[in-house]
């Protein structure tokens, strides 16, 4: 976090943060309308097994990461298009863009250590 606050500054980052929790609560909440069935509990992944694991789902076949890769696996794309036009409808297309942005770049650090 620090090194993403010292690239992209605080306000930024923080609105990253924000982002990444609201994109994942109406995610779950398209996902419960469109009767996408979610399981009883989440994966017990922390630490150097969860950088993995989501660096590996969204890793394209060609080697690079994407962050909508990434937030369109877990659901169906047309639940990651809503969720994307609640965070432009709610904070400006510019949110959206710093969401991946910087997941991007977060990312990519883990996968480097």
């Amino acid at each position: 976090m620090a090194k993403l606050t010292k690239q992209y500054g605080a306000e930024n980052v923080t609105n990253f943060i924000n982002g990444m929790t609201f994109a994942v609560n109406a995610g779950l909440k398209h996902a419960t309308e469109a009767g996408v069935t979610l399981p009883a509990a989440p994966a017990d992944l922390k630490g150097v097994k969860l950088a993995g694991t989501l660096v590996t789902a969204g890793t394209a076949s060609d080697g690079t990461w994407w962050s909508g890769l990434l937030l369109t696996r877990p659901c169906p794309h047309d639940i990651h298009v809503k969720v994307m036009q609640d965070i432009d409808a709610k904070y400006g297309h510019g949110a959206d863009e710093n969401t991946h942005k910087i997941l991007n770049q977060a990312m990519y650090d883990v996968a480097r250590r």
